[in-house]
């Protein structure tokens, strides 16, 4: 199904993986216990559903980022997820937060895409892989779960501007100490004598 789609506008709303749909669509879909429903959006990120007082569908910035930002309306599709079982997290800076405050912070999620930014309370990080059973998969359910959390360590990336900055200096060239254009206006192109040809 194809709905159009909007962004959050609250910082809080996008530390989520929430997706709002029509209250009607939401009736249509949910299931009947607690396990929530899950749509993949564009055939990368995954997040749940939750009924809202909309058209189409509001969704996290991080997640209308991995979709290739859309401009009017996005694919939806109902999925079924693997149960998490390890996950790697690489930071966006060089702070760091303990695992304890880390899985504070991801109690409210419930699943997670490969590729997604993930921003959390402290801090921002991308999810380099997550795995269901030993088998890699592109998004899992997190809920209930014991997950092994892996951060690999920052790695600050250099930019054009740090090279700039770092290359030797420029060394200027003296167009003085070079030589002159000879001071005869006519130069004598075919010297000696020349021979008639016929």
């Amino acid at each position: 199904m194809y709905l159009d789609v909007l962004v959050y506008d609250k910082s809080d709303q996008n530390m989520s993986d929430q997706i709002q749909v029509p209250l009607e669509l939401w009736e249509q879909l949910a299931t009947s216990n607690d396990t929530p429903t899950f749509m993949r959006i564009n055939g990368s990120a995954v997040g749940r559903i939750v009924p809202a007082e909309i058209r189409g569908c509001r969704i996290p910035s991080w997640m209308w980022s991995l979709v290739g930002e859309p401009t009017e309306f996005v694919e939806l599709e109902v999925v079924t997820l693997p149960i998490a079982t390890s996950i790697s997290l690489k930071p966006r800076d060089r702070e760091t937060t303990s695992l304890e405050d880390m899985t504070a912070a991801l109690s409210s999620w419930s699943c997670l895409s490969v590729g997604a930014e993930l921003p959390l309370i402290s801090g921002t990080y991308d999810i380099i892989s997550i795995q269901a059973a030993g088998t890699e998969v592109s998004a899992a359910c997190i809920l209930d779960c014991d997950v092994n959390l892996d951060l690999i360590p920052f790695d600050p990336v250099v930019t054009n501007a740090d090279l700039v900055t770092n290359a030797d200096p420029v060394t200027e060239i003296d167009f003085s100490q070079m030589f002159s254009a000879q001071s005869n206006p006519k130069p004598d192109l075919f010297p000696g004598k020349g021979r008639r040809l016929g």
